[in-house]
């Protein structure tokens, strides 16, 4: 029996072409299966087997992802890995900086001065708790379409100035009435209460101008306008400023035109009831009434002007128009 071609010296009858590998094929069947079996994995165990599959498929990554996937195990702080579990603190923290990323660069300013307590760049002082919640709100407000952002900031004045009013006596510009049409005291409608309110803005413009509040007796407690809605037959506020231009339109020399110029009527909410505000400018002109009576305001009060008085004080009064 020739030589083995391997060079190991052992007889053997197999024929090996050049260059082959000859590794173990003097090994039994047995041991041959064995390392067979080996090699394809089956005697790995589970770990291994899932550690091999794991660096498999990162081999298959781009480097890209490979390099992802290397800093997320670092920890690095400024990487944030998509679909990596996440504390809820964590979310909220991002999902706090997301928002305060789309303000401006102004309040994001003013809302990281207030978190660490710098002190203000207008007032020089440290912000207190009251000026974060302000600084809170305005950037609530900040977000809104501009359309409610002006319909918050009516809102604002309007009570803003119903407080004004509220912390001042009865005076020349200043007049409070309960009703337009209803006589609480005598529990009926009546004209008079009309007259009273007529009479009162031909002597704001005839003066120097005022503001006429109704819904508010003169003790300066808010009744609204449900004596008017309900017992005057008003019923809401479109039917009460029809009826309030009819009656200042019909019982003085002024026409409508000339009216949308001398007075703004506007209704505002204070404690859940309407009041009705109506705003007299200075006129350029007298007014008076049908009856050809002519009032001013004299301190608190409106007063009827006698005939030889009426002269002199236009004279006074409206020197231009005189001329």
């Amino acid at each position: 029996m020739p030589k083995c071609a391997c060079g190991c010296g052992r007889e053997c009858n197999k024929t090996y072409v050049s260059g082959h590998n000859f590794r173990g094929h003097h090994q039994s069947q047995e041991v041959k299966d064995r390392i067979s079996k080996v090699h394809k994995g089956k005697h790995k165990t589970e770990e291994e087997k899932e550690y091999i599959s794991k660096r498999t498929k990162l081999a298959m990554a781009s480097p890209e992802i490979r390099q992802k996937i290397s800093n997320a195990k670092k920890d690095k702080p400024n990487y944030k890995l998509r679909g990596t579990k996440k504390s809820e603190e964590t979310k909220n923290k991002i999902s706090e900086g997301t928002r305060l990323g789309m303000q401006k660069q102004s309040i994001r300013q003013k809302i990281s001065n207030a978190k660490i307590g710098k002190p203000s760049k207008l007032k020089g002082i440290t912000i207190s708790e009251e000026l974060r919640q302000k600084i809170s709100k305005n950037t609530k407000i900040a977000m809104l379409k501009p359309s409610v952002r002006r319909k918050i900031s009516e809102s604002n004045k309007r009570r803003f100035s119903i407080s004004n009013y509220l912390s001042r006596l009865e005076d020349k510009n200043l007049e409070f009435k309960s009703t337009l049409c209803w006589d609480i005291d005598n529990n009926m409608k009546n004209r008079v209460m009309e007259d009273m309110v007529v009479k009162t803005i031909a002597a704001f413009n005839n003066t120097d101008g005022g503001t006429l509040l109704i819904g508010i007796d003169d003790n300066k407690n808010i009744l609204g306008l449900k004596f008017d809605f309900i017992q005057g037959n008003l019923k809401n506020k479109d039917k009460f400023l029809l009826h309030l231009n009819d009656i200042i339109c019909g019982r003085l020399n002024c026409d409508r035109g000339s009216l949308k110029q001398l007075i703004n009527i506007k209704f505002v909410s204070q404690l859940n009831k309407d009041v009705c505000v109506i705003d007299i400018k200075k006129g350029t002109k007298p007014i008076y009434t049908m009856d050809k009576s002519f009032y001013i305001r004299y301190d608190n009060k409106t007063i009827k002007l006698e005939i030889d008085e009426i002269y002199n004080y236009i004279k006074d009064r409206f020197e231009q128009q005189v001329n």
